[in-house]
């Protein structure tokens, strides 16, 4: 489990070319807290396949910001540095694990973009 930080973030996921699923959290998200456990159990089960990284976003404010964390706990899926799956809130273990083997599969597609004043999570709509 890498440790996602403002300063390593460029290196660590944007520039990695193996898959990176990444936890944005806060020590005083209690759905974050019950997540944990299970991403920790996934990160041993598929840490050969996959990178998995946590970013407390407290402290973490220009990575936050940068991809729009609103709501925790929320899991960005990257691959060759774009977001290719997102999971906003207290995910299960088999919709994580879904998202991980559709990546791992290679039938991940990138997110769409969205306009300035849309939020990925809130809308599947795509915008030119």
């Amino acid at each position: 489990m890498i440790e996602i930080r403002d300063d390593n973030f460029e290196r660590l996921v944007l520039q990695h070319s193996k898959p990176l699923i990444v936890s944005f959290c806060a020590s005083w998200c209690c759905h974050c807290k019950d997540m944990a456990s299970t991403f920790d159990a996934l990160a041993k089960t598929y840490g050969e396949k996959i990178i998995f990284g946590k970013c407390d976003v407290n402290r973490n404010q220009l990575v936050a910001n940068r991809f729009r964390i609103i709501s925790i706990p929320k899991l960005l899926i990257f691959q060759e540095g774009q977001v290719i799956h997102t999971l906003t809130g207290l995910a299960s273990r088999d919709s994580i694990e879904e998202a991980i083997e559709r990546v791992l599969s290679e039938n991940a597609v990138p997110v769409p973009k969205f306009r300035n004043d849309q939020h990925p999570s809130s809308s599947k709509e795509t915008h030119p």
